[in-house]
């Protein structure tokens, strides 16, 4: 693993994918709104962090984009977890879930220039991790209403 950095971007996916597979499992015992949606950003978070403790980003762009890379991964976990228990009989439903994953990835990139900005500032990463639940859930209330 000398030069990680062609291989983090599909690291920050593969784990993204387990994160979101395992929010996928967590979703099974019914959390609250506000509690699951804490909980899928500290899973994006927790893969983030690991594919940064295996390699140093140089800019905030490159961390946010492996962000990014995870919360597609994560997103693409969530999708099939949809189409495994709701979508399996009509592929046209899928589409409803590609809002949702560009939400992922959004919020995911948010944390991930979090995570390299936190080494200088204190403050980065509970400030972007509240940017990102924020997102989160505003984009969940937006399609509740709509």
């Amino acid at each position: 693993m000398k030069n990680l950095s062609l291989a983090s971007p599909s690291l920050s996916l593969c784990l993204g994918f387990l994160a979101g597979a395992a929010a996928g499992a967590a979703s099974l015992f019914g959390l609250p709104a506000l509690f699951a949606v804490v909980v899928e950003e500290v899973l994006k978070a927790g893969a983030l962090f690991a594919v940064f403790s295996l390699k140093r980003f140089p800019t905030g762009f490159r961390a946010a984009a492996n962000g990014l890379s995870a919360g597609i991964g994560f997103g693409l976990a969530e999708l099939a977890n949809y189409f495994i228990v709701y979508y399996y009989h009509d592929l046209s439903l899928l589409l409803f879930r590609l809002p949702p994953l560009a939400m992922h990835a959004f919020t995911a990139a948010i944390l991930g220039y979090a995570l390299y900005a936190g080494k200088k500032n204190c403050w980065a990463l509970p400030l972007g991790f509240a940017v990102a639940v924020a997102a989160h859930l505003a984009f969940n209330n937006l399609c509740l209403k709509a």
